[in-house]
């Protein structure tokens, strides 16, 4: 979803390809921080 919002910001402002960048490494981001707070629950709850 925010790559899609990046390409089109950068379509609206002429911009490219500077916010779908900044978008893509902001979706990774974020994509990557749920993936690590599921493995932590997941983990936490086998040690109980």
């Amino acid at each position: 979803m925010p790559l899609l919002l990046g390409i089109w910001l950068d379509n609206q402002l002429n911009s490219e390809p500077i916010l779908t960048l900044v978008m893509l490494f902001l979706g990774l981001l974020l994509g990557f921080f749920g993936v690590y707070k599921q493995v932590k629950e997941v983990i936490g709850s086998k040690k109980k």
